[in-house]
């Protein structure tokens, strides 16, 4: 402050001012110029400073004593009293020119007064530029950034290492700490990256207003505000666009994955678990690193290269997944085909299927008319032409006889029906020939009856057919197992039944027949001839033929088979050993099929052909294998066909996969052959039937029973 003040020759009306803020100096003191006993200084001590930034001026007058001079009576003033200040610092402010001072005398009272009201403005100031200086310093700490004033940026960004004022002060040698402390002020309301300022005052500004804000870069104007005019740094964001679409393709194979994975029961559950959370954790760490790879360079790099890793691997487990879903699908069967043969007489006039236009064609009664109705429309269709269908009553036998005797021109018979035919007409391969063949494909009706497979028992129906085409052909089922699992217990039971059991044939209305003639009426007459007899429920079917035997075998390396006395084959390819021995396909449809050289003829057979199934459940069911089950069911799908759904399938693999290993027991059904029994199929011929043992039959039941019971 200024030395030379003269507080004497202000016009204030400090009387004016004194009874304002001291109302017991009444009007009557002031004129005899005597002060109220109980009067009080405007001042009494050092005020408390304020906590906002500007403190106000505490209103101090100087009055002059009235023991030194008579005061006058002073007219009020018609505006409000002005506050007052130091008259330097005033006039400073308010570039107002000092007045000069005029030639009266000075109370000491009012000088010392003065004196102590700058003395405490002075420690108030000081005391608010202390906290704007520590303010600025934790802001300065905390966002440990450079700060850059808008006006030293263009400088800045042309090489110039320091702001313009910086350098012309260091010129200078010497710094104005006023301007310093403006400058300071200014720059502490600068919102810096990645730091939000502490400014009490902007922050209630913005709280207390819904005004927009031209700092705010979020707005729909904030392209308007990044010229270097707005008072922030350019900021500058990478979007790595690779990095985005292949988070994005991660993504969504990932979900692809774990639907898969849970719809199908794919694993044991706490591996499907770690997988799953797996895939999410890398899902989670590549989204992170691509968004904050808008800020760095190296969460850009990370992104992408770990996304990158992460949907190649997961790329393979889908592959692998996906693969064994789609073979497991692809092996459930649907239809079945039944081929048909047109033979004419080899000496018939009849060469050609269109020559058949106009003649009659015999079919045996046993045929469903709906196949026989797709196998005329599609003869008519092809060829372009008309006949006439008649239906013997007796069955195939009668359907020949009739083509023998002239009754009929053509007959149109069931492949699988040949075998039969020839037992009873050996020439009749010589003395026929074939004319034409049609197709039929047959839905099949039968559903299985599910059950939770990796926890309720159930039986399954194997059929091995007589053929060496396609699994849909309907044929005679020579191999008839059922397979009786329980996964609780892990137990399976195998139970063999020969192909000439003598049993009801489902359909017939109590028609008796060898079990073999029950595939020539499709695999369904199959299962529900076998339910019947064993009073259980067959949940599940599966059926291969002798081609898939020997491709099953050779895709899982071989078999060892426990052979219990050694024998040739009929054919003498083959001389199998008694012990231990091991087999590939070939072998092994050799030592399946065999019988004649078999102490216990067909029983024995059937008895070989549970050892090989055992061997092969045992190959399949190592952990070795069931690891590399993707590539393994690829091969069978070609050989094996089942109604088990996938899901049942997976629980039974994931069952296989926890826990001990399976216990297989094997039993056969004992029984006597004969020669007197009826046939439905051909009535009045003797044909070799198997009558089984009725305390045989009922030792299955119960033991199927207490399988599927944990008994």
């Amino acid at each position: 402050m200024n030395k030379n003040n003269d507080f004497s020759n202000r016009d204030d009306n400090f009387s004016s001012d004194f009874y304002v803020q001291n109302p017991d100096y009444d009007n009557q003191s002031r004129e005899n110029g005597i002060l109220d006993k109980d009067a009080e200084l405007p001042f009494t001590g050092v005020a408390e400073p304020s906590p906002h930034r500007e403190i106000e001026t505490p209103l101090i007058r100087e009055v002059e004593t009235p023991a030194f001079r008579e005061v006058e009576a002073v007219p009020q003033r018609e505006s409000a009293p002005k506050p007052f200040r130091d008259a330097e610092y005033s006039n400073r402010v308010n570039n107002v020119q000092p007045r000069q001072s005029r030639n009266e005398p000075i109370d000491p009272a009012r000088k010392a007064m003065a004196a102590a009201r700058r003395a405490q403005e002075h420690a108030n100031r000081a005391q608010m530029n202390a906290e704007r200086e520590e303010r600025f310093r934790r802001d300065e700490k905390r966002s440990n950034i450079p700060l850059v004033s808008p006006k030293d940026r263009t400088r800045a960004a042309s090489g110039s290492k320091q702001p313009a004022g910086r350098q012309k002060a260091k010129a200078r040698g010497k710094r104005d700490p006023q301007s310093m402390s403006s400058k300071r002020t200014q720059r502490s309301g600068y919102a810096m990256k990645g730091v939000e300022v502490s400014n009490s005052d902007r922050r209630k500004k913005r709280s207390n207003s819904n005004q927009f804000y031209p700092n705010h870069r979020n707005g729909a104007h904030a392209a308007d505000y990044h010229n270097g005019q707005d008072n922030y740094p350019e900021e500058v964001f990478k979007v790595s666009i690779y990095g985005r679409i292949v988070s994005i393709l991660l993504l969504l194979l990932s979900l692809a994955t774990i639907a898969v994975f849970f719809i199908f029961n794919v694993l044991p559950f706490k591996y499907r678990l770690i997988v799953t959370l797996i895939i999410i954790i890398l899902n989670a760490i590549v989204v992170f690193l691509v968004n904050r790879g808008r800020f760095s360079r190296s969460s850009r790099i990370g992104g992408n290269v770990i996304g990158t890793i992460s949907f190649i691997l997961i790329g393979i487990i889908a592959y692998f997944l996906f693969t064994t879903v789609g073979v497991l699908e692809s092996i459930r069967i649907s239809h079945e085909t039944i081929n048909y043969d047109i033979r004419v007489m080899k000496d018939s006039p009849l060469h050609e299927m269109a020559d058949l236009n106009g003649n009659v064609l015999g079919v045996s009664i046993d045929e469903k008319e709906g196949n026989v109705n797709n196998a005329q429309d599609q003869i008519c269709k092809q060829y372009n032409i008309n006949f006439n269908i008649e239906r013997a009553n007796g069955g195939f036998v009668d359907n020949v006889n009739s083509l023998y005797n002239g009754v009929v021109d053509a007959i149109l018979f069931n492949t699988a029906d040949y075998d039969s035919i020839v037992s009873i007409y050996p020439d009749f391969e010589d003395e026929t020939r074939i004319l034409g063949s049609a197709e039929v494909m047959e839905e099949i009706l039968l559903k299985p009856n599910r059950v939770n497979t990796s926890s309720e028992g159930f039986s399954m129906y194997i059929s091995g057919i007589d053929t060496f085409g396609p699994l849909s052909s309907v044929s005679r089922s020579d191999v008839n197992i059922i397979v009786t699992v329980n996964p609780k217990t892990k137990k399976i039971l195998m139970t063999t039944l020969p192909r000439d059991s003598y049993v009801e044939i489902y359909g017939t209305n109590g028609g008796y027949d060898k079990l073999t003639h029950a595939g020539i009426y499709g695999v369904e007459t199959s299962i529900n001839t076998i339910a019947n007899f064993l009073q259980t429920d067959i949940n599940y079917y599966s059926r291969v033929n002798f081609t898939s035997l020997i491709e099953l075998v050779d895709v899982l390396g071989g078999i060892e088979v426990e052979n219990p006395y050694a024998f040739p084959t009929n054919d003498g390819r083959y001389y199998f050993e008694e012990g231990t021995i091991y087999m590939d396909g070939d072998q092994a449809l050799a030592f399946s099929r065999e019988r004649y050289n078999l102490p216990e003829g067909d029983i024995g057979r059937g008895r070989n052909q549970m050892r090989v199934i055992e061997a092969m459940i045992g190959k399949v069911t190592r952990k070795e294998n069931l690891i590399n089950a993707a590539g393994l069911l690829t091969r069978f799908n070609q050989f094996a066909e089942t109604n088990m759904p996938t899901t049942d399938i997976m629980n039974l693999v994931n069952v296989s996969l926890s826990g001990n290993s399976w216990q297989i027991e094997k039993m056969d059904l004992a029984g006597t052959g004969r020669m007197d029994l009826p046939s439905y199929g051909m009535p009045g011929y003797q044909l070799y039937m198997y009558d089984p043992d009725p305390e045989s039959a009922a030792a299955i039941r119960q033991a199927i029973e207490d399988t599927l019971n944990a008994k």
